[in-house]
């Protein structure tokens, strides 16, 4: 084979004497006048050596070098350079960079043949030893495929041609020894599901080079029914175009069966303990946790594994340990159930909830080995009694929510009578001068002098004026008060006249603005993250490498001569050595093994050393890691010309999860025995039509049967009559439908004669694909059904408050909008027309600059104090109604957020009171700003319906949806529902609805209904 030669060099003659001293050597020359011209030869010629100059323009020989090592089908192409620089480093620069030679100009003929002939002649002697090294990795492959049931295979597009190996055949059933069968026919093995998944798999490798990894399910010609694990990457021509895939495929049929088993045996654990909303554990003796079921991360935010091992009383609150340990003491001596007990427990997040705890020991031998522990949180329980308290408080003492709206707004209110010279505060205005409360207001003159100068004199002038003319006024102003603290006021005041219409006093609100005055000089500065994109990066030995990482296999080679072994990467892993140091001595592997496997393996190696017999065995060790390992080794004698056995090859397998499934399915229905029969919940096994098969022994603790007195008779016996239908429609939907079957609630006679409230959850077990039973599982909740119902009448008392407080609010921000758009808003419109005039002024084009920049920091004041405006109170929202007020807003959320918004509408306008449209209006632009803040939308659209019963508002956006699970978790206490549950509030108090649902990168629709008064 003739090698090729590419010469770069900018100098005409140079290149062309090369180029002909070469081509008469007998070597195929392509030449380049420049680095970047010699770059896309190199990629598309591959030369088997590259001679270049380093002065070159446009693409210079060090560039050239570091672009040929950055791809990997020319990194390792020779390269020699060529330079007329002699220099020491000169020569150890390109060295460095990785150049194999330096040739130094004038050239001297006989050095430059010399010099490329033996590179040439290396670089063959390296292709030989990857040759040979190719052909040790396919024996490895091939020893690998057949023990872990992997095959390799390839298809070319061009031709449409299959080629795969031997354990390809048999996974499918055909013979070896004829073609592979057509695409079409190979297609037709698999179910409609498998075929389907791998036609989309090559139709994205082909089109995006993405790489598929499937487990697909095909019927062979043998009519067997198989699995396999079909993994596939694109294959490419030295252009780096697409022109077929390769992979490897495994059959996982074994697996697969296993994996069934295990997935029926802890079918039923899973519904007892994954589903159970309440705390489930088992406890040893010495109170330490044995297991954690769940619903521990939802109910107190850990995970399993930080109680596993612990003790329960890490968690316990210190004033409820002794009752605890009490209750403890008491189950070990009494061994029967106890009576409920309930305590508080700390929360991963450091906060206490209460729980209410059920214990039934479990017993081993007649002895007491295990404590089953059942916990629910009755957090909300104890918070609606405190709730009850305060309720009953709210509603004595009405004028507890004004102090606590003043409060919240920082806003005082006080008056002046003129006639009397008296002076009343307000309780909260005491707190803003720091005055004792207890005590009548300070004087007047007492009061001024804690104002600033300034606003003394704003304050004297402003009186005078309400005074003698009825002005009233609205100042900011700063004091420092009796607690030396300095402070920014809003003094409000208007006059108060008698009968006669004469002035005989004044009144108004006294506000703390300062966080509002600091907030003002604050700003945020936005930051764009820009993420970078990853190259893929070829994998050497594709086959090997992925055969042996999916199968756990490893090579191994012993010289026997020598007693020095050769190990693949994985056989490392498995024993735990250092892959950088060399493989162990016999003596050492053999300390690994267990006794009973140093035995076999002794006698099985003596009969493969002496009378060439293979073997293939299940051997125990203990790994440098310490870790318990079983393998599988698969081992051959290796003979020399002579016939003689010389050494040993083989492979070895990790199959110790193989080895550990028998008892993690013993563990498993171990788990699920004790669970079942100890658990304080009563689970019971229903026929279709309602029958019992199975009830928990609870059924005696809840509600007073035994269990034979209810088996194989239907559930609907004990039923509330008015809940029977009920429950037949709940049965017959889980039998007709496939979908979740929501908790329901329903009333139970017990034995005592009495009905008490349960709370069901139903499962739907499933044989040959059918309905064959329901497993429920069932709860006491009579006293929750009754705390529930007396909380929602002290509710309903107090929604009327919440309306007030509203208004109040409401209010405030109309008086604070109006007096910015009356003050500020005109004062900035003034100075602006004041600014236009000057710039008019030729006289003044000296600071036209400064005109400019005052002028665009007063229309961007101006442009703010507007949004403020209508932000905190929007006039046409008063003036013209509901709306035009929302047509207002969101034409604003278009212009301000570049966020299209349609309004789709079969009214023009409706009349609604002041607390429907306040209420109606701040929901709908609380659901606005959340779509700004997190939808990233790009259209939102509003649907108004009016209709008999009502009026409906359908907001609807196109951005990224959220999770709504999160609206519905109310153990979760950290206001992570962007406000949605305070939009739900003001809905109700106007007997309104609310609904809210999401898809995830789909978007958000949001549902509000006003009833109307006929």
């Amino acid at each position: 084979m003739i090698s090729k030669i590419l010469v770069v060099e900018d100098s005409k003659i140079i290149r062309e004497e090369i180029c002909e001293i070469l081509e008469f050597e007998g070597f195929k020359v392509i030449c380049a006048e420049n680095g970047a011209k010699g770059l896309k030869k190199a990629k598309v010629t591959l030369p088997n050596l590259i001679i270049s100059d380093i002065s070159m323009p446009k693409l210079n020989g060090y560039q050239f070098l570091k672009e040929l090592q950055k791809s990997s089908t020319t990194e390792a192409i020779p390269f020699i350079f060529l330079s007329g620089k002699t220099e020491l480093p000169d020569l150890r620069k390109g060295m460095n960079m990785g150049a194999d030679d330096y040739l130094i100009k004038p050239l001297n003929i006989e050095e430059l043949i010399k010099v490329v002939k033996r590179k040439l002649k290396k670089q063959q002697v390296i292709q030989d030893n990857i040759d040979e090294l190719v052909e040790e990795n396919e024996y490895s492959l091939k020893e690998a495929g057949r023990m872990a049931k992997i095959g390799y295979w390839r298809y070319i597009n061009q031709t449409d041609t299959l080629i795969w190996s031997e354990t390809i055949h048999e996974i499918y059933g055909t013979d070896p020894e004829k073609e592979v069968p057509e695409i079409d026919v190979i297609y037709a093995f698999f179910d409609e599901k498998s075929r389907n998944k791998l036609t989309e798999a090559e139709i994205t490798l082909n089109t995006s080079e993405i790489p598929f990894d499937l487990e697909l399910k095909l019927t062979n010609l043998k009519n067997e029914e198989r699995w396999i694990r079909n993994i596939g990457e694109p294959l490419y021509n030295s252009k780096n175009e697409i022109i077929g895939r390769r992979g490897v495929s495994q059959d996982i049929t074994e697996q697969k069966l296993t994996s069934n088993k295990i997935e029926k045996a802890e079918e039923m654990y899973r519904l007892l303990a994954n589903n159970s909303n309440d705390l489930i554990c088992l406890i040893e003796l010495d109170n330490t946790f044995k297991y954690v079921s769940p619903s521990v991360k939802t109910l107190l935010g850990y995970e399993q594994t930080d109680f596993l091992g612990k003790q329960v009383f890490g968690i316990i609150h210190r004033d409820d340990l002794k009752a605890l340990k009490n209750a403890i003491e008491q189950n070990m001596c009494s061994g029967a159930v106890n009576g409920a007990f309930s305590c508080r427990v700390r929360h991963k997040k450091n906060h206490y909830l209460w729980f209410e705890f059920l214990t039934s020991p479990v017993y081993e031998e007649e002895k007491i080995s295990y404590f089953v522990i059942s916990a629910r949180d009755i957090t909300q329980r104890m918070l609606a009694k405190q709730k009850i308290e305060t309720s009953l408080d709210l509603l004595e003492k009405k004028e507890f929510s004004l102090k606590e709206s003043s409060r919240m707004a920082k806003i005082g209110y006080w008056e002046y009578d003129s006639v009397n010279a008296s002076i009343t505060w307000s309780q909260y205005l005491y707190h803003i001068i720091a005055a004792d409360p207890s005590k009548n207001p300070i004087s007047r003159k007492e009061f001024v002098a804690l104002f600033d100068e300034k606003s003394q004199e704003k304050l004297e002038q402003a009186t005078q004026n309400l005074t003698s003319n009825g002005i009233p006024y609205d100042l900011e102003l700063k004091l420092t008060n009796l607690r030396k603290e300095e402070l920014w006021i809003r003094n409000v005041a208007q006059p108060v006249y008698n009968n006669e219409n004469e002035i005989i006093g004044r009144r108004g609100l006294f506000q703390d603005i300062t966080d509002t005055k600091e907030a003002q000089f604050e700003l945020e500065l936005s930051k764009l993250k820009i993420q970078n994109s990853l190259n893929l990066l070829e994998k050497k030995e594709y086959s090997m490498s992925e055969a042996s990482k999916m199968a756990k296999i490893g090579y191994l080679e012993d010289d026997i001569a020598t007693d020095t072994f050769k190990w693949s990467e994985h056989l490392y892993q498995i024993f735990g050595f250092d892959p950088k140091k060399p493989v162990p001595s016999s003596k050492e592997i053999a300390m690994l093994y267990d006794l009973e496997s140093q035995q076999k393996m002794a006698k099985a190696t003596s009969n493969l050393d002496s009378k060439g017999i293979p073997f293939d065995l299940e051997l125990k060790m203990i790994n440098l890691r310490e870790e318990e390992v079983w393998i599988r080794i698969v081992v051959q004698p290796v003979y020399n010309k002579q016939n003689k056995i010389v050494g040993r090859r083989g492979v070895l397998q990790d199959i110790t999860e193989q080895k550990l499934v028998r008892n993690k399915v013993a563990e498993a229905e171990e788990m699920y025995r004790i669970l079942t029969d100890h658990s304080n919940d009563l689970i019971c096994m229903h026929e279709p039509d309602g029958t019992f098969k199975y009830i928990s022994p609870s059924m005696k603790y809840i509600i007073g049967y035994e269990q034979e007195e209810l088996l194989n008779k239907k559930n609907f016996s004990i039923l509330h009559h008015d809940d029977f239908e009920k429950l037949k429609n709940e049965l017959k939907e889980g039998l007709q439908n496939d979908t979740n079957i929501d908790p329901f609630q329903c009333r139970v006679l017990h034995k005592n004669g009495h009905f008490i409230w349960i709370k069901f959850l139903l499962s739907r077990v499933y044989k040959d694909n059918k309905i064959s039973h329901f497993v429920s599982y069932a709860r006491d909740i009579t006293k929750w059904v009754l705390a529930k119902k007396e909380i929602q009448e002290y509710q309903t008392s107090l929604q009327g408050l919440t309306t007030e407080i509203t208004l109040i609010e409401e209010k405030q921000k109309q008086n604070i909008a109006s007096n910015i758009h009356d003050h500020l808003s005109q004062s900035l419109v003034i100075s602006k027309m004041r600014i236009d005039e000057l710039k008019r002024n030729p006289e003044l084009k000296i600071i036209d600059k400064d005109l400019l920049f005052i002028e665009k920091n007063i229309s961007e004041a101006l442009k703010n104090s507007r949004k403020i405006t209508y932000d905190l109170s929007p006039p046409v929202l008063y003036q013209l109604g509901i709306i035009d007020a929302l047509e207002w807003l969101f034409e604003d959320v278009e212009v301000t957020h570049n966020i299209a918004c349609t309004i789709n509408s079969n009214i023009a306008s409706i009349k609604l009171d002041d607390v429907k449209s306040i209420l109606l209006y701040r929901s709908i632009q609380e659901v606005i700003n959340n779509t700004i803040k997190y939808a990233n939308a790009t259209l939102i659209t509003v649907d108004l319906n009016k209709t008999n019963l009502g009026l409906t508002i359908i907001v609807t956006d196109n951005g990224n949806g959220f999770n709504t699970n999160v609206l519905n978790n109310y153990h979760n206490h950290s206001g992570s529902g962007f406000g949605l549950f305070t939009i739900r509030e003001r809905l109700q108090n106007i007997k309104g609805k609310f609904t809210i649902s999401s898809i995830i990168n789909s978007g958000t629709t949001v549902t509000f209904f006003i009833p109307l008064s006929l």
